[in-house]
């Protein structure tokens, strides 16, 4: 199995990342009716048995966490979005500015110093 960077071919990577948000879209739907059917289930119900308004209140915690996840995994990818696109344009044309080797020396230099930037 031979590996090609995105950066060469972006296209499989977007094409993943996309198929990503549209599975987190079909989720966060599925919270939501849940929630709301079991909101409708407690108001028919709850007051023939105990468990209905235990389910109402779990899913209503379980559409909570499941919120600020979503909220969480957006934004991280906001981020590295944002640090994907600084690196394309900043980064890469420090490559093509490239005309010596002290200039080679420097993009070296420049380049090892990203990780360092991210995780400040």
């Amino acid at each position: 199995m031979s590996y090609t960077s995105p950066l060469v071919n972006p296209q499989p990577f977007i094409t993943k990342i996309k198929g990503l948000s549209d599975e987190g879209i079909t989720i966060d739907k599925g919270v939501d009716r849940g929630k709301r059917d079991a909101a409708e289930f407690a108001s028919k119900y709850s007051a023939n048995f105990q468990f209905v308004s235990e389910l109402q209140t779990s899913t209503e915690q379980f559409s909570t966490r499941w919120v600020s996840t979503l909220q969480q995994t957006r934004d991280a990818a906001s981020s590295i979005s944002a640090w994907y696109q600084r690196f394309i344009e900043v980064f890469l044309s420090l490559i093509d500015m490239i005309g010596s080797e002290g200039d080679v020396k420097e993009v070296i230099a420049e380049l090892k110093r990203i990780p360092q930037r991210n995780t400040s």
